[in-house]
């Protein structure tokens, strides 16, 4: 790449993996430096080393993590960027010699090193920038010869303006629909196309810049328990609906199982708008429209995320999330918030509970053909019960964010009515 006129980061890129030699290019290098598996890649493997006394621990825990991930126990060493932003280009070359550029998206906004949301154009970029950005990516597919979809990623000191080649994913992302949003261009087709011997359909000078667009990435987690991965049945799940501005990519219905066996991303949410503002105006309220129950999930998070001010003027880097940890993260101490946030998972139990009951007697009704929606005694609503109400009790579990390491339980005791309606007592709460 370096041949190619493509920025590296000061670095070790060789073969030779002895320890000492590599702690002698530590040394020359300068620290703080990142480890890195040259396979691989989601954050795994890779290690962040402050001091010398680290170094030994560090890689061969690296090397250990990348063996088992990707078979490969190979290491690289770059100079670590301490305030980077994380910019990837979308490049896409035929076999006919053509290679373009779909302009960048931001990815810089991560936890646990794998990005949540991603946003193109990238914010606060100079076209000028850009422009030097696309014409790296370009020259870095060019350079191996590539064809078919690729991403180019790139690190961005943010000290010093500069920007460094990081890795090439010779796939098409996840993150793709931000770009086709954007240009207006079916990657997948182009893919085929190109697959298929045939040149790319438009070229530089004709790629569009039609507005901006974000994706977040709902996942199955517990973001309190440092997102923890979580498991369950999607015991109710109603994305929002979806339009020329609104996507969503989904591989999981109702009643469907997240399971430890496979990655827990239940969806992506993808929007666009005329402009940045009007982008995220309509990913906050998808956010708040997107209806997930029966596992913890980061939809809260990544309100909170796209709420905050510093997002909101596109003030990002890779360590946005730990830098505003305080206002993301629910502060156990906060005993106003934890009263408020209380009081709405009880009131929120309670009309589950109801609905539950609804549901149950809609169940039942149902199932007995030929009453023309007249039910006997002993299915009446309310049930039937000599000189008594009839009533029943039922348990409800939350994830109580204020309290990462237990759940909390809500007892409720249901009285059916005369006028069907329930009367919902909460008598234990343990």
């Amino acid at each position: 790449m370096g041949a190619a006129g493509v920025p590296l980061v000061p670095g070790y890129h060789g073969s030779e993996q002895d320890i000492e030699l590599m702690k002698s290019e530590a040394d020359k290098i300068g620290y703080p430096i990142l480890i890195k598996p040259t396979h691989g890649g989601g954050g795994k493997g890779m290690r962040i080393v402050q001091s010398p006394n680290e170094f030994v621990d560090s890689f061969l825990g690296a090397q250990r993590e990348a063996a088992a991930s990707f078979g490969i126990n190979t290491i690289l060493l770059e100079k670590y960027i301490t305030k980077p932003r994380h910019i990837e280009v979308q490049i896409f070359g035929d076999k006919h010699g053509n290679v373009l550029h779909l302009y960048e998206r931001d990815c810089s906004v991560q936890r646990r090193h794998q990005k949540i949301i991603e946003e193109a154009p990238a914010p606060n970029v100079m076209n000028d920038f850009r422009s030097h950005l696309g014409q790296a990516a370009v020259s870095a597919a060019k350079a191996v010869g590539y064809h078919n979809a690729g991403t180019v990623e790139f690190i961005v000191d943010t000290v010093s303006g500069q920007f460094y080649f990081m890795e090439m994913n010779t796939r098409l992302q996840v993150e793709h629909p931000v770009t086709e949003m954007i240009v207006g261009q079916d990657l997948v087709e182009w893919q085929i196309s190109v697959a298929n011997g045939e040149p790319l359909p438009i070229n530089q000078s004709q790629v569009p810049l039609l507005g901006h667009a974000f994706e977040a990435r709902i996942y199955a987690e517990n973001v309190p328990k440092g997102f923890l991965p979580a498991t369950g049945v999607l015991h109710h799940y109603r994305p929002v609906p979806v339009s020329p501005t609104v996507r969503v990519e989904t591989g999981v219905e109702q009643g469907d199982t997240v399971s430890m066996h496979y990655d827990p991303m239940i969806a992506k949410l993808v929007v666009s708008g005329e402009n940045r503002a009007a982008a995220l105006v309509k990913l906050k309220d998808c956010l708040s429209k997107f209806q997930v129950a029966g596992v913890p999930t980061n939809i809260n998070f990544l309100q909170k995320l796209a709420d905050h001010r510093a997002f909101e003027n596109g003030n990002v880097e890779t360590h946005f999330i730990e830098h505003y940890k305080d206002d993301l993260f629910t502060d156990p101490n906060n005993l106003t918030r934890a009263k408020e946030t209380y009081d709405n998972a009880r009131f929120s139990a309670t009309l589950v509970a109801a609905c539950l009951c609804e549901k149950e007697h809609s169940a039942i009704k149902s199932s007995l053909p030929g009453t023309n929606g007249l039910l006997p005694i002993w299915y009446s609503h309310p049930p039937f019960r000599a000189h008594y109400q009839a009533s029943c009790t039922m348990e409800l579990e939350w994830e109580n964010e204020y309290d990462g390491s237990s759940s909390e339980f809500f007892t409720f005791s249901i009285t059916y009515q005369s006028d069907g309606n329930y009367l919902i007592e909460v008598f234990m709460c343990l």
